[in-house]
């Protein structure tokens, strides 16, 4: 199954709402993560921690690139896992930079798992 993931196709950023935009690159990712580990073993752990589901994936393939790229990407996938709490929850703000970076890393580890073109 294949999606095209497109950051010029996102309105939400064209919108300025980048706390959704947050939302969504943190909900897609936590889904992807499910759904590969569903594949994996049958099922998955009851969380919405994008970084233990990612460490659970390459326990399971022992990927070394996706270690990479999770080591290499700590900061960002951090406050991509945070973001599911506080776009939840609190008010925030988060820089269209930042978005961007965590556009870009949601997209890479997508396409590793080969969910998305």
């Amino acid at each position: 199954m294949h999606w095209t993931f497109s950051l010029k196709q996102s309105t939400i950023l064209g919108n300025g709402k980048y706390n959704l935009a947050m939302f969504h690159l943190e909900q897609s990712l936590q889904l992807a993560l499910k759904y590969v580990l569903f594949q994996l073993k049958g099922s998955f752990e009851k969380t919405h921690d994008i970084i233990t589901l990612l460490d659970e994936v390459i326990e399971l393939t022992r990927n070394e690139k996706w270690k990479k790229i999770r080591n290499d990407e700590a900061s960002t996938l951090e406050v991509i896992r945070e973001s599911y709490i506080t776009s939840r929850y609190f008010p925030f703000y988060v820089d269209r930079l930042v978005v961007e970076r965590a556009f870009n890393i949601t997209k890479v580890i997508l396409n590793e798992l080969g969910l998305v073109e």
